[in-house]
C-alpha cells in the first residue's frame, strides 16, 4: 500500500507534536523540581530561624517564671494562674490596688481590688495618665469584712489594653478611678512597686504568646518541609 504525501506529512506532524509535548512536559517537570527545591531551602531556613529564636526565649521565660507562683484548683479551674507573691490578695487585704495574673495559656487577667469604708458597686474603672484615659469594664464581686471590699475582674483583650496603657505611661502618675452609681467614686494611684509588678506580668504574657507563635510556626514549617521532601523524592 502506497502512502501519499499528505498522509506522510500528517504522520510526521503527529510524531513531531508528540515529541514537542513530551519535551514541554519534561521541561515543566524540571522547572517544578527546581521550584520545589528552592521552596524547600527557604522553609528549612525559616525553620532554623524559628528554632533559634525559641532557644533564645526559653531560658528567659524560665527565669521569668521563677519569679511567679503557680496555682490551679483541679476541681473548678481549667487553666492555672501565675501571679507574683507581692500581688497576692492575702498580702494586700486592706488596700486598693491592681493585680495581674497570667493563665498558663498566656492570656492575662486584671483584678481591681477596692477596700474602703463604703460600698462601690460599679463595674467601670478608669485609668488616667496626663490627659489620656482608658475605661475598663468587668465583673464585680462585693463583700463586707472589716470594711468594704470589691473585686472587679477584667479579662480578654481589655486586660491586655490595660497593661499596654500602664506600660506606655509607666513613668507618669497613673490614677485609678473606681466609680459608684453617683459617679463620685474613689480614686487611688498606682505605686511604683505595683507598676513594676504589673509590667512583669505583662512581659510574661507577651513572652508566652511569642513562644506560642514560634511553636505554631515551627509546626507549620515542618509540615511544609515534609511536603516538599516527599515531592522531590517522587521525581
Amino acid at each position: 500500500m502506497k502512502l501519499n504525501f499528505f498522509t506522510l506529512f500528517a504522520v510526521y506532524s503527529m510524531i513531531l507534536s508528540s515529541c514537542n509535548q513530551a519535551s514541554k512536559l519534561e521541561a515543566y517537570r524540571v522547572e517544578k523540581r527546581q521550584q520545589d527545591s528552592i521552596s524547600l531551602a527557604e522553609q528549612e531556613k525559616s525553620l532554623d530561624y524559628y528554632q533559634s529564636q525559641l532557644e533564645k526565649l526559653t531560658p528567659h521565660i524560665d527565669s521569668m517564671l521563677a519569679l511567679f507562683k503557680y496555682e490551679k484548683n483541679e476541681l473548678y479551674q481549667d487553666k492555672g494562674l501565675y501571679y507574683l507573691p507581692s500581688q497576692s490578695s492575702s498580702r494586700n487585704a486592706q488596700r486598693s490596688y491592681l493585680q495581674a495574673v497570667v493563665r498558663d495559656d498566656g492570656f492575662v487577667i486584671i483584678k481591681c481590688f477596692y477596700y474602703g469604708s463604703h460600698a462601690v458597686r460599679h463595674p467601670y474603672i478608669t485609668l488616667r495618665a496626663q490627659d489620656v484615659e482608658l475605661v475598663l469594664r468587668g465583673e464585680t464581686h462585693s463583700f463586707e469584712a472589716e470594711g468594704w471590699h470589691q473585686i472587679t475582674t477584667i479579662d480578654d483583650s481589655t486586660a491586655t489594653h490595660a497593661l499596654r496603657f500602664i506600660d506606655a505611661y509607666s513613668q507618669e502618675r497613673i490614677q485609678v478611678h473606681y466609680a459608684n452609681e453617683t459617679q463620685s467614686g474613689t480614686i487611688f494611684y498606682l505605686s511604683d512597686s505595683d507598676k513594676k509588678d504589673l509590667l512583669l506580668s505583662y512581659q510574661l504574657h507577651t513572652m508566652m504568646f511569642d513562644i506560642k507563635e514560634l511553636e505554631k510556626r515551627i509546626r507549620t514549617t515542618s509540615l511544609q518541609i515534609e511536603k516538599y521532601q516527599k515531592r522531590l523524592q517522587k521525581k
